[in-house]
């Protein structure tokens, strides 16, 4: 049982690892199509 939580621990924080990643990679793509559409207006 306790392997099984750890597993799930690590798993989980992989997880939020990713979800961050993510988060970041969708504030960047947006902040750039601001800037973009700025330039062209």
């Amino acid at each position: 049982v306790r392997m099984r939580l750890n597993l799930q621990m690590k798993t989980g924080q992989k997880l939020n690892g990713f979800c961050l990643l993510d988060l970041r990679m969708e504030i960047a793509t947006r902040m750039s199509r601001l800037w973009e559409s700025n330039a062209i207006a």
